[in-house]
């Protein structure tokens, strides 16, 4: 027989198990039943014929992925060429979108006379609606009439013909410049947020001791930040690596191959060649691998800091 104290436990645990129910019936409809759905369109031959009853198509297998990852072979695979170039573009457009923010936070952080009007300059691009910011770089990239060559070509004279920006291999360069417009504001604003929680201490002591701007930053401000960085690291990442509206604003719906990162593939190969199926199964092969690389990043977060008790 239950003591009181069990069944007050229980009694208590009836209200709060009412209150989390509808939370976890919405987060089963908005996330986890659209995934169900992906999964199960990954399996069937979809395409446009079939997208009046969708639960009669015919069952493919395993055949989408199998055209997914290349039917010829995986160095055939526009997936994996994609997958490639969707980790390089992550990689700069975080790496830079990191330092051009540590940088500013950094400079922003003494006080000087007219640094509230500049702190929000730095978030414009941050707070523009992504149409706006993303097709005022596609005038600016313009071959012809575009700022980007006016000042290349007629200005400072670094070239001798005007370039395309918009087409072949630039296309991807000028994807990365538009990411990092539109990302290091919001590593800015995390940077020097974490920045006003160093002591002042902290640098006093080692202005004390002797230490230079550099030392003080890298021993006393960057561990201190360490958290911060790993947050603005991870999460600009996965947004990069999940970035659709750049390259789809850049160069409309069809984005080069240069520029045609793993959301465009999966868009043009569900609305341009109506293969859903195909699609689907990108988009869970994508999935996979951004939970894989995420679950193991928490796991090596949670490992080091058991290390360091």
């Amino acid at each position: 027989m239950d003591s009181p104290a069990v069944r007050r436990l229980r009694r208590s645990a009836r209200p709060s198990a009412g209150l989390i129910g509808p939370a976890v019936a919405l987060v089963f409809l908005v996330q986890l039943a659209p995934i169900a759905l992906a999964i199960a369109i990954s399996f069937l031959r979809l395409g446009a014929a079939q997208l009046q009853d969708w639960t009669a198509a015919p069952f493919a297998g395993v055949g989408n992925y199998r055209t997914a990852l290349g039917a010829a072979g995986w160095s055939d695979s526009p997936l994996l060429a994609s997958a490639g170039r969707t980790g390089l573009y992550a990689l700069i457009v975080t790496a830079v979108s990191w330092l051009f923010g540590i940088v500013a936070a950094v400079l922003m952080a003494a006080p000087f006379r007219g640094r509230a009007v500049m702190r929000a300059l730095f978030i414009i691009p941050f707070a523009m609606p992504a149409y706006a910011t993303v097709t005022s770089w596609r005038f600016l990239f313009d071959r012809d009439t575009g700022m980007i060559n006016h000042l290349l070509v007629d200005d400072l004279h670094l070239v001798q013909t005007r370039p395309f920006w918009l087409i072949g291999g630039n296309a991807f360069w000028a994807t990365v410049i538009v990411g990092i417009w539109r990302l290091w504001p919001f590593a800015y604003l995390v940077l020097a947020a974490a920045l006003r929680t160093v002591p002042a201490e902290l640098y006093r002591a080692a202005a004390v001791d002797g230490a230079s701007a550099w030392l003080s930053f890298r021993h006393i401000t960057m561990p201190v930040i360490r958290n911060a960085n790993a947050l603005v690291l991870s999460l600009s990442a996965l947004w990069c690596a999940t970035d659709f509206s750049t390259p789809y604003l850049l160069f409309n719906d069809q984005p080069p191959p240069a520029a045609t990162l793993l959301g465009n593939l999966a868009y043009r190969t569900a609305f341009d060649d109506l293969d859903f199926g195909t699609a689907a199964a990108m988009n869970v092969l994508t999935t996979i691998a951004l939970v894989t690389v995420v679950a193991f990043g928490l796991w090596r977060s949670v490992a080091r800091n058991d290390a360091r008790g």
